[in-house]
């Protein structure tokens, strides 16, 4: 399909100069999109920017000179009592966490789906949120991870757009920032993302193949979505 959309890849923590342009923009997106989100929530609810700086990789779709939907990657090591005490899980039950981890200590939360209001109408047969969800979890099941966190809004039917990646649901339903939320687990020996349209799938191969992706990222995310070393561009 015809298109124009360009992916970025960033560390939320810190960012080379080659980038900076892009992750102005990036973070940009995500605080419009995240800020409203809170204040629908409550309206007392406080946006601080440490969600972003947090995350060990932010994958970006860009269009027309601005981020149009991202997606963000935290990795945890779950041998720590630091990460059950991270205030992520300050919601989970102690044996929905135990089962995340149950195939080892590499465990990546994978969350902060946005996409500019703007293009969440499906557009040319595509959904700009499918798009981004598999750009995220189609490379996940293909990286040295042991376990992938999901938290969906199920008010939102976020959760529709993870169950067919075939995950262990941990929890039908928990309430987070006091929204009815869906606890999923993905494992990459069974997760599988057969069931995405091929469309997407082929755009995201696309996508991936000409990303640009920042230094910075944890050596886990400098792979592409073949597995191999590094994408085509990475920045200077």
């Amino acid at each position: 399909m015809q298109h124009d959309y360009h992916l970025c890849v960033i560390n939320g923590r810190e960012v080379e100069t080659a980038l900076l342009s892009d992750y102005q923009k990036i973070y940009e997106h995500w605080h419009s999109v995240w800020s409203q989100t809170f204040k629908e929530v409550s309206e007392t609810a406080a946006l601080f920017s440490d969600n972003f700086t947090r995350q060990d990789e932010i994958i970006a779709v860009m269009k027309d000179g601005k981020c149009v939907s991202a997606v963000c990657h935290r990795l945890f090591d779950f041998r720590t009592k630091a990460a059950r005490n991270d205030s992520y899980f300050e919601a989970w039950p102690d044996d929905a966490f135990e089962r995340l981890g149950k195939n080892g200590p590499t465990v990546v939360i994978a969350g902060q789906l946005s996409v500019d209001p703007a293009y969440r109408r499906t557009q040319n047969g595509l959904r700009l949120s499918e798009l981004t969800t598999y750009l995220s979890l189609g490379r996940l099941e293909k990286l040295k991870v042991d376990g992938i966190s999901i938290a969906a809004r199920n008010s939102r039917g976020m959760d529709s757009l993870f169950k067919v990646y075939s995950p262990e649901t941990l929890r039908e339903e928990i309430t987070l920032h006091g929204e009815p939320t869906s606890l999923f687990g993905l494992y990459p020996p069974t997760m599988t993302s057969s069931a995405v349209p091929l469309q997407i799938q082929k755009l995201a191969k696309e996508l991936w193949s000409q990303a640009t992706m920042s230094q910075f990222l944890h050596p886990i995310f400098k792979t592409n979505v073949q597995g191999e070393n590094n994408v085509n561009k990475t920045a200077a």
